[in-house]
């Protein structure tokens, strides 16, 4: 989400998806469909909510690539990208973290149990929505290594694809393994780690978006948008299938993570790069909104919840951390805070 300074008026579509996307973010740690039926929850959260977080590591993967294209400048350029990274993980995280331990002992969790949790969550999967800003930070050592060592895409490609594989084992295709050793075996890691969610086993979103930067690759995809919107029509049918399947089976962690993933998010993002919005919007705004609110929601959610509201999730609920995240990028836009400047 951060550091992506490098924008013309060709990407103002992606500009546009990321603050919706980030609103969907925002509707799925709210609840926001939990007072419809259970049907409903599932098939708009997985069709159109779950295509957000992949979505935003494609599009992270993309501006690094565009910025590293000069191999003599890629370290600054990876390094620069994880200087920006690190302010809003370590204030944005520790707050979710700290709010993370007030919830468990709210919740009446001995102290040996909070001190543990809390542990846990810091080095596996930071709270406040920060697992993705820590992700996007190890993908990118990753890739400065691939980068550095010039490695070929097709092996790298294999790999991040079996890490995937790994990934949807241990989410929404966890039914498929459960009741063999490898079922138990990804229990024992969950149990540990949390989630499979991290920039190792995601690596292949955020590697196909540093795919579509390179300029050979980009051009081909470009020009041949009719076979990339013929690819989105047939994995977004694949992504259907693969909800009405997975409905109701023994899924693990948020069941977020599906086969047409693979397909659907990278040409999801080339088309968005290709057909550019000819409306005269607020691009910039737009993009500094979906920073706001991807930032920012998950800890202004928990604060409603543990000291404000009387219930957990609902529209509700959603309508008034929206609202005060709108407050916040009101005052971010406005004021020339420094505090401000350097948790977004």
């Amino acid at each position: 989400m951060n550091g992506e300074s490098h924008k013309t008026e060709q990407e103002n579509t992606i500009d546009i998806l990321k603050l919706f996307f980030s609103l969907c973010v925002t509707a799925i740690h709210t609840a926001l469909l939990q007072s419809f039926s259970v049907q409903v929850n599932w098939y708009i959260t997985h069709l159109v909510f779950r295509l957000a977080v992949p979505f935003y590591f494609c599009v992270s993967g993309y501006f690094l690539g565009l910025k590293s294209k000069n191999i003599r400048q890629a370290d600054s350029v990876f390094v620069s990208y994880r200087k920006r990274l690190y302010c809003p993980f370590l204030a944005w995280g520790g707050a979710g973290l700290i709010f993370y331990g007030i919830w468990l002992y709210k919740d009446g969790a001995s102290a040996a149990e909070i001190i543990f949790k809390m542990m846990q969550s810091a080095v596996f999967y930071p709270r406040g929505a920060m697992w993705f800003a820590a992700a996007c930070i190890t993908a990118s050592f990753i890739l400065q290594k691939i980068v550095e060592k010039n490695l070929r895409i097709l092996p790298v490609t294999l790999t991040a694809l079996c890490l995937y594989l790994f990934a949807l084992l241990g989410n929404t295709y966890f039914f498929l393994i459960q009741d063999f050793f490898f079922g138990k075996l990804i229990k024992i890691y969950l149990y540990f780690c949390i989630s499979a969610r991290n920039g190792v086993f995601l690596f292949l979103f955020f590697w196909s978006g540093y795919l579509l930067s390179v300029t050979k690759i980009k051009d081909y995809v470009l020009n041949h948008s009719g076979i990339g919107i013929v690819a989105v029509i047939l994995s977004y049918i694949g992504l259907i299938a693969e909800t009405v399947f997975c409905y109701g089976k023994n899924v693990a962690d948020d069941s977020s993570l599906f086969f047409s993933f693979i397909i659907l998010i990278p040409m999801m993002t080339a088309l968005s790069l290709k057909f550019r919005c000819s409306m005269k919007l607020p691009y910039r705004k737009f993009r500094t909104a979906s920073t706001v609110f991807f930032f920012s929601h998950s800890f202004v959610y928990m604060a409603l919840e543990i000291f404000v509201l009387p219930k957990s999730g609902g529209i509700s609920e959603f309508l008034i951390t929206a609202a005060v995240c709108v407050f916040i990028w009101f005052i971010y836009e406005r004021m020339n805070l420094k505090v401000l400047r350097a948790v977004f």
